[in-house]
């Protein structure tokens, strides 16, 4: 199933990065049971809900998109690390009403919100999910903390995706997410910029499921070239529909921003 290009057009409008082979990747993920199974979802650090809204798309009617963020409260690690002060510094505009404005831009049925650090949140979390977007702090403590207490959320059959894995600025992520690899709890399956993985007892058959099932990509064997395999050769086209011009752009991103 590819992601409709009117509820693309609508992501592309709340601010924040999301490429367009991460969003249709994701609402895959999120819409096709073929793949990963029915179940709920959870994202840890939502921006103005941008990659929020593309899991959205992709949810049933008894499923359940659970989001845990701080919402611009300030906060540093116990280093005071570079990674930690640029990132606060780029959240604090940020507010709980900014990001339910835009994802109710994108959606009718809201998102369960939980305002809060994940490390404070999540070990008071007992329901599994199916699929897990960490994209929290960025700082080595803090994706390393997120990837502890997301693991006993994490079915057999969960895919767990790690927002800016290869981002030369924050080479924190890749370090908490390469201790976790190396340890065999889970495996890199897809690399997209985000990093996607999941159990090793589910491994080979996601992949077999993407072969099968993958409506917007086509599925390379890619072995013998690094630890990712597959890679994904993108197919499905994003055409733009009817434009916004700038000045329409501008006028929806300013009121959805309202305080």
């Amino acid at each position: 199933m590819q992601i409709d290009n009117l509820h693309y057009k609508k992501i592309e409008l709340i601010p924040g990065w999301l490429d367009f082979p991460n969003a249709q990747l994701l609402y895959e993920l999120a819409s096709n049971p073929k793949l990963i199974g029915q179940g709920n979802i959870l994202e840890i650090g939502a921006f103005f809900g941008k990659s929020a809204a593309c899991l959205g798309y992709g949810l049933k009617d008894n499923e359940t998109l659970t989001v845990i963020d701080s919402f611009g409260t300030i906060h540093f690690d116990i280093n005071f690390d570079v990674e930690s002060i640029n990132q606060n510094i780029l959240y604090g505009n940020l507010t709980e009403k900014k990001f339910r404005n835009f994802y109710g831009f994108a959606h009718k049925k809201s998102a369960n919100v939980l305002v809060g650090l994940s490390s404070d949140i999540l070990p008071k979390l007992s329901e599994k999910f199916k699929l897990v977007h960490i994209d929290g702090g960025h700082s080595y403590q803090d994706v390393k903390l997120d990837i502890i207490n997301t693991l006993k959320l994490l079915t057999q059959k969960s895919m767990i995706v790690f927002d800016d894995y290869g981002h030369t600025d924050y080479p924190g992520v890749k370090k908490a997410v390469n201790e976790t690899i190396q340890s065999g709890i889970i495996v890199p399956i897809v690399y997209l910029g985000k990093l996607y993985a999941t159990t090793p007892e589910f491994a080979t058959e996601l992949i077999e499921n993407m072969e099968m099932n993958l409506s917007g990509f086509k599925v390379i064997r890619n072995i013998k070239q690094g630890i990712f395999e597959p890679k994904l050769e993108l197919i499905s086209i994003y055409v733009e529909p009817k434009k916004y011009n700038y000045t329409i752009r501008r006028i929806i991103t300013a009121f959805l921003s309202r305080v």
